[in-house]
């Protein structure tokens, strides 16, 4: 009877990852001896895939400039604003 590799992996804090890491070999049929030879359940084959199969690179998205914030400026006050507001008072 095997154990399930789920609960092997959780008991022993492994991952796919690093059981693929370990391998000598590193093929699906050697993926498959080491958990047979230890008694377990594989992983199926998509998850080895995804492993296996290198990230695609991130596509090249055209340089976007950053959006430049408009700020209205603060207008200077002149002398003869500042009299036309205590007039105003």
């Amino acid at each position: 009877m095997l154990v399930e590799w789920t609960y092997v992996y959780k008991r022993r804090s492994w991952s796919i990852e690093t059981v693929y890491d370990s391998l000598h070999e590193k093929s699906w049929e050697h993926f498959q001896k080491f958990h047979a030879v230890r008694g377990m359940t594989c992983p199926p084959k998509d998850s080895f895939i995804k492993l296996v199969k290198p990230p695609k690179p991130p596509a090249e998205n055209p340089k976007v400039s950053p959006l430049k914030r408009k700020v209205a400026q603060k207008k200077k006050e002149t002398q003869s604003d500042t009299k036309r507001k205590t007039k105003s008072k």
